[in-house]
């Protein structure tokens, strides 16, 4: 599990380091801590622009186009949509795929209001050893018409 973790934070910063040349900004990446509630905090002349979440998955593109959205818990779209409201900056989703496709969806705009498109669907987990019942929700963020989702591809960028 450790190594994987590690893994999973060299692919994002891998993310960072594209994007922070690619929308020429500085990203702080809080990512490594594992008690950051967001990914990193996007700054462009010293100015606070946006906050962001990073997911790095083993689906390509195609399958997530095939599927025609992405899964996200719920509650990290709350949370971020939260701090946007706080802060007054845009929150972000990136997913990166395994072929290093990145999609950015735009989730909050300034004033923290959700204005990407998603489906909210619950979903009840049997009775285990650590909960009665429990029910996990999760967001379905769009990839079909979605004008706040842009897809990169940093194998030819």
């Amino acid at each position: 599990m450790k190594k994987r973790n590690e893994e999973l934070a060299i692919r994002e910063l891998e993310v960072v380091d594209y994007l922070k040349e690619k929308w020429k900004c500085h990203i702080e990446y809080s990512g490594l801590n594992v008690f950051s509630k967001i990914d990193g905090f996007i700054f462009k002349n010293s100015e606070l622009k946006g906050i962001c979440e990073i997911k790095c998955r083993r689906q390509g593109l195609s399958w997530m186009k095939d599927y025609k959205s992405i899964i996200i818990s719920y509650n990290k779209i709350q949370m971020g949509a939260d701090l946007s409201r706080l802060l007054g900056v845009k929150y972000l989703v990136i997913i990166e795929t395994c072929e290093k496709s990145l999609i950015v969806f735009e989730i909050t705009d300034t004033k923290g209001n959700i204005v990407c498109p998603m489906n909210i669907r619950y979903r009840e987990l049997d009775k285990n050893t650590n909960f009665e019942k429990k029910t996990i929700t999760n967001a379905y963020l769009t990839l079909e018409d979605n004008k706040y989702c842009k897809i990169y591809d940093r194998r030819y960028d």
